[in-house]
């Protein structure tokens, strides 16, 4: 118990703590509150209906709120623990799934619907090869036979061994046929582009190069195998640290030593007990058969440039990547299809392997792996190398938990400990391809940050609301409204995929859910003081009275009340209108002035108002009244948050849309929290949570517990001073400045944006996981354009990319969108028939004449070649069905053939497949077209694939979005003008992925944020119902948005998933504050109907109300928004240390976003509303009588309907009409009658 005896720092001074003093100060308060036209909430008497709701809820929720908060818990829990253990939890850990855009009208939608016809030619290829399997087979095993029938007719008959059938003498002419006339025609013939089979032998022979001279190199790769295939190896990859340097060339003896003890450095952290790993100082080592790579010395060096340079000229030619390519595992079709290949034969059939620079590939290994790809044109420099260990998963301990293990304790974040040897620098890593999986399993470590969120948001809780339970509440309402929402996410709605971009919703909620809470305790304290002021000050007189009448001694009593008000340490007298100004005149303002006391000097303690206890009736006013401004301006900031994020469903990209919706619905679930569940933890907290630390008191905190009062004394003074009172001041005083200032600020960051630099789909089809100094991601997004193999994996798609022209199966993707596994079936076009004449005329003219011609667009002497190719064989294997007789002896192709005779042929011709022997087979497999691809289901021809390549490089978004529109066009004119089955056909590339991708974040990002724009105005705009406030708040926030992106232009950022979602998601982010300051610019407490004649255009005169509204926006939100915009900002800084870029960008995200819509919203929206702002009822949108207007337009246009059908039914039957309004008469004097 505090004693009253002991000078009390909060108190007044002796004479000022006289009760009496408090009591008067307390009754000019209350008469200046009158005289200043602010409404009262007592005894109102009126048929608003909104306030009657209002009156009724909060009777509702104080009476009940024990129970609504128990229920509403109850039901969220259930809710949430329905959603989490009915279905398995989703996977997370591929955040690949819903990257690519989907739906109708979407590039990726069709590639899916390719994916689908490629699962079809699977199907029918499988059935190829195991009827060539079985052909091999009885090959085989006639070949055995015959050899055993050989040898029992030795001694019979010569006319016996002539009786052969047919079969036997071509598998015997097969197996004995000599392979010296095969390569003889190949020696001379072109093999590879226009060289001959003796050009390449003699190509590589000039290099004077023999296997048999490298011995210990090639032992060692074939002991090794190293992996071709790209992500297998574990891979490390060095630089000199200093780039600027001179010494930056890796190809020098100190460096080469450098690298070297790097392996042995790398291979220990590993314990790497194989002797299969290749760097360039373990190559140039056993290029010059040393033992130890730190011998080496500038003659081993000149060496190895010596022989590396002899093979460049084979390699920059493209002939050891043909020989590669032909070595590398293809599908078995493919293989069938190309085994007739001269490259393939002239391998097969020649010894390439005794040349060094040609085998097995090694070389081409080297120079696509070891080296930067500049070393062939630099060959005097290096200045990137590779360490690779080769496969290290044939050993069962280098698993991915080992790998990942092996990351996390040596490379990420904190834990990377290496420093430089000598200079050369570890500069990038990729750990066979386990990037994407160590960021998903890294996330469940990063969302611990969440943690420190929620301590930061306690700790501003507890200094601005000064209660623990508050912060808990939040906290608890964040939980309960992500289980909740997941819930409708997965059990209602069904969606399987959920991105992990979903899983920052959390942290985006914490700050949303902050600014809520406060907001409406903000309006809870400033209508409990409204109450105060506003009641009789006898009945608060007797309240303060017998509450420090209570003996020092009297340990039953609760607790000692605050004075109810304070003097303000920071008031300064200024010629201003003061609040009292108004009842200077009167007898009690006089009393106190003779006593010298300044009442000016006295604030409103808010310590007081905070313990001050109320009546269930009076609570219920002070709820009306919180719910009428707070609830209102929350039901704004909450739905135009929430219509932002789902706004994102406009775009046609899963992740993007899931992420919205999610949050999105988390903050509308959140809303219906705030209104019920913590509305009703309102009252809990006012009548038994508040005053809970008062009561339980210990004598060892006391000093502590008066600092602590002190301290929120002294930031309650501070805060009033700068919020409630400095701020308002400066923006009315400076409001042209900060007009002007903001203003141009929004144009410059809108230039930024739409005109130069401006904002940018992404370049790469990659995306960042980790920050950019992390070693992943320098492989990422730098090595892999530095080395050979990766940047041709890539550009392989880019560079004259494969065009497919689909014919007869519909471009519909019939799977569910938000479920990737789900691709759905093909919809055939069953108007197809790629048998008629017609379509055999215009497939020949389509793919002779429209693609030969249009050499701009495609490449098309392949497809030219194979068509040609293919009728011709036609032709041949069907002579006689087609019934061609000498024609066929020609070279000319007789076309169109016979429709019913060609469907006899493609019978005779599949029936040849299974007829036939090994040899006829491959005749037939080699005949069929690559690029003429026919999609059978084993009776007829469903569908028809032509592929082409396009005469384009792919180099950025503008460049393929010039050709893709360029196809669009050749499509219409070709396409659509076909005959019927062939007019629906469309097509598609896989190198348009990326470009679907990039078009759809840009048109589905604008859109969305347009479409948000649009929402967050119409809900400013029903909810403040004034045109003016609502159209000032969207410029403010269109500006605010202008320049939070134009800052992320300058900062280097590129349009991608997580850029389109912060960038929708700034609408609703920075609305916030423009709805809060616009519904309390519109909803003051004042009455301005003086009675004075003013009109919109009396401008000096309505400056004065619109001065006194601004004040009274800083008093009754200034804080709360201020605190909101701080408590998202620690948010967002709690995620900026993430490892991860995603988490890592949303922090920056959020801190930024607060920034500038919290100075534009207080600066710019304020500064405009201080010049121009509406006065009165100005621009106010009166929604109840347009109600009633439209009503009672429809009342009487229905009645008028009425008395027309009553006139028309007496012009048409007069007698029966009468005779009603007869009887109606006759009823009426009876019921006269009888009440008579």
């Amino acid at each position: 118990m505090v004693d009253n005896n002991e000078p009390n720092d909060l108190n007044l001074s002796k004479n000022e703590n006289d009760r009496s003093i408090q009591i008067q100060i307390q009754r000019c308060y209350s008469e200046a509150h009158r005289q200043s036209s602010i409404r009262s909430t007592k005894n109102v008497k009126t048929n608003n209906l909104h306030f009657k709701i209002r009156r009724y809820y909060s009777m509702l929720l104080v009476k009940y709120h024990w129970k609504i908060l128990l229920a509403g818990f109850l039901l969220a829990c259930l809710f949430t623990g329905l959603g989490f253990l009915k279905q398995p939890l989703p996977d997370i850990m591929d955040p690949s799934r819903g990257f690519g855009a989907r739906g109708p009208g979407t590039l990726t939608s069709q590639l899916i619907v390719m994916k689908n016809i490629n699962t079809e030619l699977t199907k029918y290829n499988e059935h190829i090869l195991k009827m060539y399997n079985e052909k091999k087979l009885k090959a085989k095993m006639d070949s055995e036979r015959e050899y055993i029938d050989d040898d029992d007719n030795y001694n019979n008959n010569v006319e016996d061994l002539n009786e052969e059938n047919t079969n036997s003498k071509r598998i015997k002419r097969d197996f004995v046929l000599s392979d010296e006339d095969e390569l003889e025609h190949l020696l001379t013939s072109n093999v590879f582009k226009d060289l001959t089979g003796s050009d390449i032998r003699q190509r590589l022979s000039n290099t004077k190069l023999s296997s048999q001279n490298f011995l210990n190199l090639i032992n060692e790769y074939n002991t090794c195998n190293f992996s071709h295939g790209l992500d297998e190896n574990l891979e490390f990859y060095f630089n000199y640290k200093n780039s600027n340097e001179l010494n930056n060339n890796l190809l020098t003896v100190d460096n080469l030593k450098s690298l070297c003890k790097w392996d042995q450095i790398l291979i220990n952290s590993l314990n790497f007990k194989s002797n299969c790993y290749i760097s360039l100082p373990k190559f140039i080592q056993l290029l010059n058969n040393k033992t130890n790579c730190e011998d080496l010395n500038e003659k081993d060096i000149e060496y190895f440039r010596t022989i590396t340079s002899k093979c460049s000229d084979v390699y920059q030619y493209g002939l050891l990547e043909a020989l590669a390519e032909v070595s590398k595992q293809k599908s078995d079709i493919v293989n069938l299809i190309d085994k007739n290949k001269p490259i393939n034969k002239f391998l097969k059939l020649t010894n390439l392997d005794e040349y060094f620079c040609a085998y097995k590939n090694f070389m081409f290994f080297f120079y696509q792996h070891l080296v930067d790809r500049d070393y062939t044109t630099q060959k005097s420099q290096v200045k990137y190398a590779s360490l690779i260990l080769s496969n290290p998963r044939q050993q069962p301990i280098y698993d991915n938990n080992f790998i990942f293990d092996y990351y996390l304790k040596n490379f990420h974040g904190s834990n990377y400990h290496y420093t430089d040897v000598n200079g050369t620098d570890l500069y990038g890593i990729n750990l066979s391809g386990i990037r994407m999986e160590a960021a998903m399993r890294v996330i469940g470590a990063e969302m611990s940050l969440i943690a420190l969120a929620i301590t930061l948001i306690v700790i501003v809780t507890l200094l601005y609301l000064r209660s623990i339970f508050i912060s808990m509440i939040v906290n608890l309402g964040v939980a309960v409204s992500v289980g909740v929402s997941f819930f409708f996410y997965r059990i209602v709605f069904g969606i399987v995929l959920f991105p992990f971009i979903n899983m920052m919703a959390a942290f985006l909620l914490i700050g949303i859910a902050c600014d809520d809470v406060y907001v409406l305790f903000d309006s809870w304290y400033t209508e409990k003081a409204k109450i105060i002021m506003e009641d009789l000050p006898e009945q608060l007189e007797t309240e303060y009275t017998e509450a420090n009448k209570t003996p020092q001694n009297d340990t039953t009593h609760t607790q000692t009340l605050p004075p109810i008000f304070i003097k303000n340490k920071f008031y300064k007298q200024t010629d201003e209108i003061e609040f009292f100004d108004s009842i200077k005149h009167s007898a009690i303002y006089k009393e106190l002035k003779e006593k010298g006391i300044n009442i000016n000097e006295y604030t409103l303690n808010m310590g007081y108002v905070r313990v001050a206890q109320l009546s269930d009736q009076q609570m219920i006013r002070v709820m009306s009244g919180t719910l009428h401004h707070a609830a209102s301006s929350i039901f704004v900031t909450s739905f135009t948050t929430a219509a932002a994020f789902m706004t994102n469903l406009i775009a046609k990209l899963p992740s993007v849309q899931l992420f919205g919706f999610f949050t999105g619905s988390c903050i509308l679930v959140y809303f219906i929290l705030v209104i019920t569940i913590i509305a009703a933890f309102v009252i809990t907290y006012e009548k038994y949570l508040q005053n809970l630390t008062c009561k339980i008191k210990l004598k060892s905190l006391e000093k502590l517990e008066k600092f602590y009062e002190k301290f929120n004394e002294t930031v309650s003074l501070i805060n009033h001073k700068i919020i409630c009172e400095s701020l308002p001041k400066l923006i009315i005083k400076l409001r042209f400045v900060w007009f002007s200032l903001f203003l141009i600020l929004g144009c410059i960051g809108m230039f930024i944006v739409f005109v130069q630099p401006k904002l940018k789909p992404n370049s790469k089809w990659r995306y960042e996981f980790f920050k950019n100094d992390n070693k992943f991601e320098n492989f990422e997004f730098i090595l892999r354009d530095e080395f050979q193999a990766y940047l041709t994996y890539e550009q392989r798609n880019l560079t004259n990319p494969e065009i497919f022209f689909v014919f007869g199966i519909r471009n519909s993707d019939t799977g569910r969108v938000f479920d990737p596994d789900d691709t759905g079936h093909l919809v055939y076009d069953t108007k197809f028939n790629f048998l008629s004449e017609s379509s055999q005329l215009w497939l020949n003219n389509f793919i002779n004449s429209s693609l030969n011609e249009n050499r701009n667009l495609f490449l098309s002497d392949d497809i030219v070649k194979e068509w040609d190719h293919y009728l011709k064989h036609m032709q041949l294997f069907c002579s006689e069905t087609l019934d061609l007789g000498d024609k066929l002896f020609t070279e000319k192709i007789y076309l169109p053939f016979e429709s019913k005779r060609l469907e006899k042929c493609q019978e005779e011709t599949n029936k040849m497949l299974t007829n036939s022997d090994l040899h006829e087979f491959e005749d037939l497999m080699a005949a069929f077209p690559r690029r003429i691809i026919f999609i059978s289901n084993g009776k007829e021809v469903n569908g028809l694939i032509l592929r082409v390549n396009a005469n384009r490089t792919f180099i950025d978004f503008d460049n393929v979005d010039t050709y893709y529109h360029e196809l669009v066009e050749f499509h219409d004119k070709y396409v659509k003008t076909a005959p019927d089955g062939l007019n629906t056909g469309w097509f598609i590339s896989v190198a348009f992925a990326l470009y679907d991708l990039q078009y759809q974040l840009i048109t589905g990002t604008y859109s969305s944020l347009i479409a948000s724009m649009i929402i967050a105005w119409v809900f400013l705009l029903f909810t403040s119902g004034n045109i003016f406030i609502a159209v000032y708040a969207i410029i403010c926030i269109s500006f605010s948005i202008a320049d939070t992106i134009a800052i992320f232009v300058l900062m280097g950022w590129e349009l991608s998933i997580l850029e389109s979602v912060v960038i929708i998601m700034s609408v609703g982010l920075s609305c916030d504050f423009s709805c809060h300051y616009g519904v309390a610019y519109i909803n003051s407490d004042r009455d301005f109907n003086d009675g004075s004649k003013r009109t919109c255009f009396d401008y000096r005169k309505n400056n004065k109300e619109r001065f006194v509204r601004i004040q009274d926006i800083f008093k009754r939100v200034g804080s709360a928004v201020f605190m909101a915009a701080l408590t998202t900002f620690l948010a967002g800084l709690s995620m900026y240390p993430s490892g991860l870029t995603s988490f890592s960008k949303m922090g920056q995200f959020l801190m930024l976003v607060m920034c500038t819509s919290y100075l534009y919203s207080t600066f710019f929206f304020v500064s405009m509303c201080a010049l121009i702002g509406p006065t009165r009822n100005f621009g106010d949108l009166n929604f109840k009588d347009w109600g009633l207007m439209i009503a009672s337009a429809c009342y009487k246009k229905a009645k008028s309907h009425t008395r027309h059908e009553i006139n028309e039914e007496e012009r048409l039957n007069p007698i029966s009409l009468n005779t009603i309004n007869n009887n109606n008469n006759n009823n009426d004097n009876n019921r006269k009658v009888v009440n008579s």
